[in-house]
């Protein structure tokens, strides 16, 4: 008896791209949990030690999170980085614009604002900002060699834009 011939064509598989959009972190609640708490200790790592000297054992142990479960969610060490880095860009732009805007909305005189504006440069110009800045603006520009991680700040930072909406 002769066997058959499969008549489909066989696909390679797509390798994985190491990197999710921010949509995909979890299907399931438990593992959308798990990605917000290794995102947080990612994100205290990333403003620890950078990126160059991001360690993701640290991120493991500070978390509490398997090796496999972080490598499921993010793909690799620099799915990471890049899913953390997006986070607290999006964060930190998030949290400045609904703030001012919060107090633009409160200010009744022309003094008041004249204040705040004062307030804002000056919390601007403190060295923690000036730090946090300039990592930003490194992140920034790395995106734009790195297709993935624009992709994902792109998707982030859309969301923060409605805020002046």
């Amino acid at each position: 008896m002769a066997t058959r011939r499969s008549t489909r064509k066989k696909v390679a598989p797509r390798p994985p791209t190491g990197r999710l959009t921010p949509k995909s972190l979890g299907a399931r609640q438990d593992g959308k949990d798990t990605a917000e708490k290794v995102l947080t200790h990612a994100i205290r790592e990333l403003d620890k030690h950078g990126a160059v000297n991001f360690s993701l054992d640290r991120v493991i142990a500070s978390s509490k999170v398997s090796r496999s479960s972080i490598y499921h969610l993010f793909g690799n060490r620099a799915g990471v980085i890049a899913q953390a880095e997006a986070r607290a860009i999006t964060l930190d732009v998030s949290d400045g614009a609904h703030l001012l805007r919060n107090l633009v909305d409160r200010v009744e005189s022309k003094e008041q604002l004249a204040s705040l504006i004062e307030a804002w440069l000056r919390d601007a110009m403190s060295p923690d900002r000036v730090r946090q800045r300039s990592r930003r603006i490194a992140n920034l520009a790395a995106s734009d060699a790195d297709g993935e991680l624009r992709a994902v700040l792109k998707a982030h930072l859309h969301d923060v834009s409605n805020v002046w909406v």
